[in-house]
C-alpha cells in the first residue's frame, strides 16, 4: 500500500510540475535582462516577425500590419498592408539594400515614411533596430508573468524616449513611448509592445505589437 502512495504521490507530482510550463521568473536585475534580450535579437541570424496594431487612428495613412521574415543583413520579406486615403491594401513586400519594394501587379519601390512606417529591413539589423531600443528604456519594472500557450514569460515595462522611436519611425512624436516587454527564461524577447504618439496629426496613441519566433532562421533576401 505505501508502494502504490507514494507511486501516486510521484505521478501527482509530475503531471503538476508538467502543466505548469516553463517560467519565465529571473532573479536578474530588469536591466541586464533587458540588455541580455537585446543581445539575443541583435546577434540572431534572422527572427519571424509580425508586426500589428489595433487602433489605427482614423484619417491617417499608416501601417496596419508586416508579417514575415527578417535578418540581419539587413532585409525582410513578407507581406505588408497599409491604410492609404481611406482604404486598406495590401500587398507583399521585400525591403532590402535601403529600398523597400511592393508588389501590386508589379513591383516598385516605395516611401515608407509617407506611411508613417519605418523601413522594416533596419527593425532587425545588428546596429540599432529593434534591438536598439533595449538599452533606452527607463524606469524598468518587472511586473507579473502572463503565460503564452505552454510557457510563463517575464514581463518588464518602461518607457523609451521619443528620439529613439523617431530614429526608427520618422512620422512618429519625439515624445515618450510606453513600452512592454515578454521575456522567457533565457532573455530571449517573444513580444513588444509599444504605445505612443506614432501618428501625431491624430491627437492620439495607438500601440504596435511586435510578436517574435524562430530566432535562428535564414533566409536569402533579395531585390526582386
Amino acid at each position: 500500500m505505501r508502494r502504490v502512495f507514494a507511486l501516486f504521490a510521484a505521478l501527482t507530482f509530475a503531471v503538476t510540475m508538467t502543466g505548469c510550463g516553463k517560467s519565465g521568473a529571473s532573479d536578474k536585475p530588469v536591466s541586464e535582462r533587458l540588455a541580455a534580450a537585446a543581445s539575443n535579437l541583435a546577434s540572431t541570424s534572422g527572427v519571424r516577425a509580425d508586426v500589428h496594431t489595433e487602433d489605427l487612428p482614423k484619417g491617417v495613412n499608416g501601417l496596419i500590419s508586416a508579417k514575415g521574415i527578417g535578418t540581419k543583413a539587413p532585409a525582410f520579406q513578407g507581406d505588408i498592408q497599409i491604410v492609404t486615403d481611406g482604404l486598406s491594401a495590401g500587398s507583399p513586400i521585400i525591403a532590402v539594400d535601403g529600398k523597400v519594394y511592393i508588389n501590386l501587379g508589379s513591383w516598385k519601390t516605395i516611401n515608407v515614411s509617407d506611411f508613417g512606417a519605418p523601413d522594416p529591413a533596419l527593425l532587425f539589423g545588428t546596429a540599432g533596430g529593434l534591438a536598439g531600443l533595449f538599452s533606452q528604456v527607463s524606469d524598468a519594472k518587472a511586473d507579473k508573468d502572463v503565460r503564452r500557450g505552454d510557457k510563463i514569460y517575464s514581463t518588464i515595462t518602461g518607457t523609451i524616449p521619443g528620439d529613439s522611436v523617431h530614429a526608427l519611425v520618422p512620422g512618429a512624436a519625439n515624445e515618450p513611448f510606453q513600452a512592454t516587454f515578454l521575456l522567457d527564461e533565457s532573455d530571449v524577447v517573444s513580444r513588444m509592445v509599444i504605445t505612443g504618439p506614432f501618428y501625431p496629426k491624430a491627437g492620439t496613441d495607438n500601440t504596435y505589437t511586435i510578436d517574435l519566433s524562430e530566432y535562428g532562421t535564414t533566409a536569402t533576401i533579395a531585390k526582386p
